[in-house]
């Protein structure tokens, strides 16, 4: 027969596991309402981060084009200063109004006196 000792010590022990089960019970909500918020945020930072590889990449592509103007710039620059050095070549015997030397092509006469290069000896563009 049970006494009522030990009547009493189950009743402890059942209390004592319902407050357990109820505070885990607690922690797992927590737990899920936790989860659910980091998996939002986690859904938001990829997102960004798509749209930031789509930014780079843009980027990316912009540059390449600026590369290729700049190249295709400075090609046509140097054909034109190739066909002003072929020009002067065939100038000089002819022609001695002109001149070309490292600080750009200037005129003999008086109107025409003005270096059309700059100090380092390019063509000043802009």
């Amino acid at each position: 027969m049970l006494t009522i000792d030990q009547v009493r010590q189950l009743e402890n022990r059942v209390e004592k596991a319902v407050v357990k089960i109820t505070s885990l019970m607690e922690e797992k909500e927590q737990l899920y309402e936790e989860n659910s918020k980091l998996r939002e945020q986690l859904s938001s930072l990829q997102n960004r981060l798509n749209e930031l590889e789509k930014v780079v990449q843009a980027f990316k592509e912009d540059q390449g084009k600026i590369e290729e103007g700049i190249l295709s710039a400075l090609d046509k620059l140097s054909a034109f200063e190739d066909s002003l050095l072929s020009q002067n070549d065939s100038l000089s015997g002819t022609d001695s109004r002109f001149s070309f030397d490292d600080s750009g092509i200037q005129g003999s006469d008086s109107t025409s006196s003005q270096s059309l290069g700059n100090a380092d000896g390019q063509m000043d563009i802009f």
